[in-house]
Order: C-alpha cells, then structure tokens, then sequence
C-alpha cells in the first residue's frame, strides 16, 4: 500500500536507479513528498558498504543503506533479463523523474532516450563524475577524485601533509544537492508553461563540488593575480585562526570581530574580564587595519580564553556576547542537542525486520503547507515489488500532461517568476542567483546603511577595488538586478512590501524574526500577496533555544559535525578550508523554492519555507549520525583511506605539493591499477587482503607516483579503468583542456572587467547557462522603481533625498 504523503511533490513519481554517486537524489525527493520507486536487481553496493548495524553484515542492515534508501519504495528488477527490461520501462513511462549514475554495473534501461517519444515530460537526471563536454566524460570516478577534481581536497589539511578528503562523502552530496535542485527547477518550468517539457539534466560531480571552491579558491584570484590558495591548517587565508582546544579538550570554532567596533569592544572586554594581559589599551589597536594584521596575536589571546572554560560554556557565554562562537560538535553532541529536540530535526521509524527503530537526521526543510518527512523506513529488497508492478497493471493515475513541445533554454526555464531577494553574504545570494541563472528576475534589496558585506570582502581586481568589483560578490550575485532601499526608514518598507505585492518569491537568510521586526514576516506579506512564496534561511533556524544565536560558514561546520568527521586520528578536527555549508545549504534551499512553485502551479497555494543552514548541513552526514544513534560509536577519523576500499587516499608525484588522489572499489580495479603499476601480488587481490596490507599498498603507490608527474600518472589509471585524478589547485581548474575554463568557470564582462564566474554545474538537453553580470550597487533603482512600481523620476529624486533609496 502506497503511503500518503504531503510534501509539496506529492503525486510526482521517481524511477531511482542511482548508484552511490546519486542515491541521495532519491532520499531528498521522498522527502518532499515525491513517491520514489528504487529499482534493485541485487543487493549493490549501498547495500554492501560499512559500517552495518550492530557490526552484523547483511544486505538490510548497512547504515548507508538504512539512511539513503528510506523513503523509498524497493522494486526487484533484473534489467539482464527481458522482463526486467521491460518492467524498468514500465516504471520509467510513468515517471515524472529518472535518476541514473552510468558507469559499470549501474541497472540502466535500454533505449531510456526512447522513451522520451511516449513521455515527453520525463526528466531524466544523470549524475556523472565529469560534465558531457569534458575531456574526462567516458572515465570512471568516485567521490575521492570529485572532491579531487573539482579543487575542494586540494584546500584542506596541513601545509606539510597531505591534501584531505572532506567527510561523510560530500563529493557524492554536492552532484546530488546541484541534480536535486536543477530536477525540480526543470519540474516547476514544465508544471507552469506549456512550452516547457522535460529534459536531460547531466550533473558532473567535479563541476558541483568546485562550486564549494567559490569564495576560498575564487578564480579571480588567479586569472588577476596569478595566486593558487593553499591548505592553511587551522588558520584562514589572511592568517586568522577559527577553531580552538577548550579547557574540557573538546574544540570551538571562535571568529574575532576584528571590524565592528561594538564588536571588538565586546571581545576585548571579556578578554579583560578573563584577566588575561592583551595589548589591546594600547592606540594602534583601535584600527581595524592592525588589528588584521596581527591576527597571530589575536589567537594567542583566544586560545588562552577557550583553556579557560569548557566547550558549551565557551559557547553559551560567547553568544551571549554577540561572538561568532560555535562548537566543534560530534555526533554524539547532534544527537543529545536540546535545541535539534525541540526542533524535532531527528525522527524514529520503526524496522520491525530488524527488531529495532532507529533514529535518523530528519529533513533539512519545513514547510507551512505541505510539510516534508521522510515517508517510511528504508525497504527490505524487493519489498515493493508485487505492489509496484499491480499499480502499473491498473489504470494509471492521472499526472502532469505529456508535452510534445521544444525544450526550453536553460536560461529561460524561470522566466515569469520574480524574486524580492532580502540575502546577503553568501549562502543567500548564491540561492537567488541559481534562480536568477535560470532565468528568474531576482531584484537584490540592499543599502548602503546595512550593506551587504561580501560587496567588501575579498579579491579585487586591484587596489582599493569598489563595492561593485570583489570577484566573491560578483560570482554569487549573477543575472540580479540591484535597488538601494533603506529599511531603517517607513517608507523604505513600504516600498519594499510594493516589491513584494508583484514578487513570487521572497528570500531572506537573516538570524531569527529579523523579518519580522521589518514588518516584512510571512503573516504581513501573505495579506498584500495571499500566493507568495517565501523562503528564510537563518544560521541554525527560526525556533529553539539557539535561535537567535549568530554564525557563518566556519561555525556552522563546525556546529553540524563536519570538522569532526574528517582529518587523521591525533590531529585537531580540521574541518574544511571551504565555507562549505555556504555552497550546499543554497541547493536545499532552491530544491525548496522549486518543489513549493511547483506545488503552487497545481494548487494556487503559497507558504512558508524555513531552511536552517545548520540542519542543511546535518543532512548531508546521516550514515555518520546513525551509525552514533544505532550503534553507539562515533565514525572514525580516517583521513584519506575508506572503510570500503583500499587503496583509497592521495599520493605525492613529482613536483612541488602534487597528488594524485586514486580509489579501487573493486578487484578488477585493483587488478588494473596492480597491471600499471608493475604490483601483482596475490595477497592484494581480495578487498580483504587488501585491508592486511594497507600500509604496503600505499607504499608501494606512493613509489610510482612519486617519480611521475600528476597528470600523467592520473592519465595513465584513468585510461586503465581505475578512478584517479589529479587534487586540483586553482591553476589545474582554469588550465586549458582539462580545466574548467570556458565550460564551468568564464569570463563575464562589466565596465571594462572580466570576472571568472561559475555557470552552473548542470547541462540540461545539451546546453549550459552562461551567467550574466552581477549588478553594481543601486544599478537598477530607476529600472525597478519606475518601471515596476510606477514611481516619477520627482519621487526618486525626493526618495534619494529623504535617505529611501540609499
């Protein structure tokens, strides 16, 4: 019996066939009310991997398995025999979406382009390691060599080890956020215009992760200045440091405010209170600009405050503060959380198979009408079958019309819809410029009273540079148009709920009820446009205890369990160099806008959309959180090396800081890789002879790599079948040929500048968007205020005079 759901998907149908590189897509889906069918002819290899419930192998206890595939519905299908094929047909002619991994042994379905013909709004969603237009397109790859690729393992570890690995698989996470948001954009253009019908969405894994590289490796810092950023440790690019031991031993993430005065005051005012000796009474001190140049005698300061107090003392006293202070959380921690309980962001479902109920994250989005969940446990094999294939044998419920239209541009899939885009700094604006690359008019509300500070914040094509040329801004900003409105002032609201009243969206990623206190809260803007949709996007959400407590990107790694998961045993839990919940949290986000315009297209409904970037983040480590709530362990840290496959981490090549990050996830894998490199040995050739010797095998990897350059030794094991890539730097990425210039990362011009942006990281039916400029600050003041609200050049005048348009 098929179970209700009520996400804002309800109705649509999923064909799942993912491998590991896209079998999240499914989960996020069932979450959001889709009925997601998982078609398996085996236990594969979610079923397979480690760790396992209770340490008990089997195919319906792996903990990958019990978190990825809830929700879904198993369907036993063997695509080798004709039936299968032609049930897995079934399936697809009455699917709204298709999520495919090609690659060796993925249950793909013959003629799936076919089917097309019958179904003309079937989207079919492929997730591959490298785009269609890369030189790589045919080669195998693997989370390791996407987060390799596409330049994010290159930022993360020590200056004198290795490059590392992000946890919990996030090259695997990012393809599926960037092919889960891009689906749905493509499902809310085909629900709303006739014109539009479904597509092909080819995600490539290098392309998505290299979105997280945005702000730490921007290109313009090489395409400018010819700068590669390299792995720091524990400090940040201009020396700061942000993570910090506790007197408990457990560790803080501590951001000093070294340009707000109150700020400042605050922090040295502990600091006093402490009674630890600063040099802080003295003049130079009150300047910004030496604050942050000394930023090594600032941590020397904060360290000997965090050895001072425990770790959620630390915390609690730091936010009381106004500090951007956050913990180092474990799984462990998430799970105790009071404030994630009364969220309720956990949820219990009952395993009557195994004996057991198990406690899984919970859904990193709420919704005020169509609430999202994870619908039901994860299946048994083949649970589903007879009532799968009964439904296909009976008459077929009605759907979302079959179109025999052209497809539309992907620059034109949201044209129509408009967004009053409240977002600043980062996570905000790089959601509201996804839509606005789709094609959706995203008017940037901003001011020079309460600026947005990225427009200040990082590389400039030279000095002093403006607010309208930091290479950070203008690649999260593409395609907006930008007013200057004045919020502090009545008029300023009243002008921006004009906005509202012709907008379909409104976006916001500020902490707590900031909208609220504006007037501009979901309850006042539902009066003026009873359909609008609208989106906020606080640190760790709208309710609970830590509500109003502020952070960014290091913190809320921090906080959602990332630093802990990732780095070598012994060290201190590095964490990513990345801000990286500033780049996934944007693709939940989008998912959220695009599945609630599609439910709005269906119904005339709008609602309410909180996404906690917190929560977003805490979704994407769920086998890490299980494996605490079910066995009680905590993951190891493992550094580059995997519990599944061996050999599997990064290895020095000739040259100054050159790796090449290699994975063998099979024993054929291992018997080519062995073949190249002259290491036949019949001890290595089972997975667990493999796992004996571990530290031989990377010896002897280590040796071969080690007289060769990166690309050819990469080159050479592709070439042979084994996943294997360089771990890019920012001069790898933006290299001809093999880079990502001119196809993800391009040129964009504007008043005699090129910034490198990036486009997208999806081709859909063959084509890509390619970004417009990022607005200059107010560019668009007239635009919008006199051709969209009505306003004469004598009330723009007046406006700008009394401090409105500002």
């Amino acid at each position: 019996m098929t179970v209700p759901t009520t996400g804002p998907l309800a109705g649509v149908r999923v064909l799942d066939l993912a491998g590991e590189a896209g079998v999240f897509v499914g989960r996020a889906l069932a979450e959001l009310g889709a009925d997601v069918v998982r078609a398996e002819s085996g236990a594969d290899r979610v079923r397979q991997r480690e760790p396992f419930l209770d340490g008990v192998a089997g195919p319906e206890r792996s903990l990958h398995h019990l978190h990825f595939n809830a929700g879904k519905r198993s369907v036993a299908l063997d695509p080798r025999a004709p039936e299968g094929q032609s049930g897995l047909r079934a399936l697809a002619g009455a699917a709204d979406i298709v999520v495919t991994t090609p690659g060796p042994g993925a249950p793909g379905i013959a003629g799936l382009e076919d089917l097309r013909a019958a179904n003309p709004g079937l989207i079919s969603l492929v997730v591959t390691p490298y785009a269609p237009d890369s030189p790589f397109r045919e080669e195998a790859g693997s989370d390791l060599t996407a987060v390799a690729a596409g330049g994010l393992m290159y930022l993360n570890g020590f200056p004198d080890g290795p490059p590392v690995r992000p946890g919990a698989e996030q090259g695997y996470h990012m393809g599926s956020l960037v092919a889960l948001a891009t689906s749905l954009v493509v499902l809310a253009a085909r629900e709303r215009d006739p014109q539009h019908r479904g597509a092909v969405v080819e995600v490539s894994l290098q392309e998505a992760v290299s979105m997280a590289t945005l702000q730490t490796a921007n290109a313009n810092l090489y395409t400018w200045h010819g700068l590669i950023p390299r792995r720091r440790g524990l400090t940040g690019p201009r020396g700061e440091r942000s993570l910090f031991e506790c007197r408990d031993g457990g560790w803080i993430s501590f951001v000093v405010p070294l340009g707000a005065p109150a700020l400042w005051d605050a922090f040295t005012g502990w600091v006093a209170e402490a009674g630890i000796e600063s040099p802080y009474a003295a003049s130079e001190w009150s300047q910004p600009e030496y604050r942050a140049a000394h930023p090594d005698v600032t941590a020397g300061i904060v360290a000997q405050l965090c050895r001072l107090q425990d770790r959620d003392e630390l915390f609690h006293e730091g936010q009381r503060r106004r500090m951007l202070v956050m913990p180092a959380s474990t799984a462990g921690d998430l799970a105790g959380s009071e404030h994630l309980a009364q969220r309720s962001f956990f949820t219990a479902a009952g395993h009557e198979h195994l004996g057991r109920e198990l406690t899984d994250v919970g859904t990193p989005y709420r919704f005020s009408a169509t609430p999202a969940r994870v619908p039901r446990r994860a299946p048994r094999l083949g649970e589903h079958t007879a009532e799968v294939l009964a439904e296909l044998a009976g008459p077929r419920p009605a759907g979302a019309p079959r179109r025999e239209n052209a497809a539309a541009e992907p620059g034109r899939l949201l044209e129509g819809i408009r967004v009053a885009d409240f977002c600043w700094l980062i996570a905000g604006p790089s959601a509201t410029r996804m839509l606005a690359d789709y094609g959706a008019d995203v008017i940037k509300i901003e001011s020079r009273s309460r600026l947005d500070n990225i427009r200040a914040i990082g590389v400039q094509p030279a000095e002093p540079g403006s607010l309208d040329t930091n290479g950070v801004f203008n690649d999260c900003n593409t395609g907006k148009r930008s007013v200057t409105l004045n919020l502090s002032h009545p008029r300023g609201i009243e002008l921006a709920k004009e906005l509202v009243a012709r907008s379909d969206v409104v976006t916001n990623n500020f902490t707590g009820d900031r909208m609220d206190r504006w007037g501009l809260g979901y309850e006042d803007l539902r009066k003026i446009n009873p359909g609008v949709i609208m989106l906020t996007m606080p640190a760790l959400g709208a309710t609970g205890p830590f509500r109003r407590y502020g952070s960014y990107g290091n913190g809320l790694i921090a906080f959602s369990g990332l630093n802990q998961n990732m780095g070598f045993a012994g060290d201190p839990p590095l964490g990513m160099a990345a801000l990286y919940s500033d780049f996934s949290a944007p693709y939940a986000a989008v998912a959220a806008i695009a599945a609630a315009l599609y439910h709005r297209e269906r119904t005339g409904e709008g609602q309410f959309i909180e996404v906690a970037q917190a929560e977003a983040t805490m979704n994407l480590l769920g086998p890490d959180i299980l494996e605490f709530t079910a066995n009680g362990t905590l993951p190891p840290r493992l550094g580059n090396r995997s519990r599944d496959d061996v050999p599997h981490g990064a290895y020095p090549c000739a040259g100054e800081d050159r790796w090449c990050a290699i994975a063998v996830r099979t024993d054929a894998e291992w018997e080519a890789l062995a073949h190249v490199i002259g290491a036949a040995d019949p001890r290595f050739a089972t997975l667990e002879g493999r796992r004996r010797h571990e530290d031989e095998i990377d010896a002897l990897l280590g040796a071969w790599t080690g007289e060769r350059d990166a690309p050819a030794a990469a080159r050479r094991l592709r070439q042979a079948g084994v996943p294997a890539h360089v771990v890019a730097d920012l001069s790898d990425l933006l290299a001809p040929g093999g880079g990502l210039r001119d196809r993800h990362i391009v040129g964009v011009e504007r008043d005699g500048v090129t910034f490198h942006t990036h486009a997208q990281p999806a081709v859909i039916d063959g084509q890509r968007t390619r970004p417009r400029a990022a607005p200059r600050l107010g560019e668009h003041n007239a635009e919008v205020f006199t051709g969209l609200l009505g306003l004469t050049d004598a009330d723009l005048a007046g406006l700008a005079e009394a401090g409105v348009i500002y």
